[in-house]
């Protein structure tokens, strides 16, 4: 199939390659959790963390994400130590999701047609998945490897160990924040 890039301005102009046919086997966000052959959609017969409210509000899809091991950052520059994925929006919904490669492309699977490596988030922003609106990080696990080598592919399986969604999501929310005592004047020599 080809990619219908009337939906997405600026990926013909950025460059793009497709790199697997069509298949309604898996969509968007089980290629971005790296899930090969799964359906992820918060309908009740698609697979769905069973502790994420089951709906399509970037906020469930961002706890998805926590339950594997990812939390928010602030940028979506490549970081050799880590594997990031960036969800996009048009609204309050979530429409896409895209995951970085080792070498800081990026890969997406557009909903049952075909998957593409793109060079930027930006190559699918401003069209029919609107733009990134959350990135998300966890740490590489030590089995990663450079895809440029013969015979050997890229892990993205985490070495953490999801949390129950409340709990992940609780510590990725509270702000914990000290008060610092305040100093104590100093004494002057001779003063009790």
């Amino acid at each position: 199939m080809t990619v219908n890039e009337s939906c997405f301005p600026r990926l013909a102009t950025d460059g793009y390659q497709v790199t697997s046919e069509p298949t309604a086997e898996q969509n968007c966000i089980g290629h971005a959790a790296d899930r090969p052959g799964e359906w992820w959609d918060p309908a009740e017969d698609q697979v769905w963390p069973d502790s994420v409210p089951r709906d399509y509000s970037v906020d469930a899809i961002v706890a998805v994400f926590v339950t594997l091991g990812y939390t928010l950052c602030k940028s979506a520059a490549h970081e050799v130590r880590y594997e990031k994925v960036a969800i996009y929006s048009d609204d309050d919904e979530y429409t896409h999701a895209a995951r970085q490669l080792a070498d800081g492309s990026w890969t997406s699977k557009l909903g049952p047609d075909d998957d593409i490596n793109h060079p930027t988030l930006e190559s699918l922003a401003g069209g029919l998945y609107g733009n990134v609106v959350r990135v998300m990080k966890r740490a590489r696990s030590a089995d990663v490897t450079d895809e440029s080598k013969p015979g050997k592919r890229e892990s993205f399986h985490s070495n953490k160990i999801p949390l129950p969604f409340d709990k992940a999501v609780e510590g990725l929310l509270r702000v914990k924040t000290k008060k610092r005592p305040k100093p104590k004047p100093k004494k002057k020599p001779g003063q009790k």
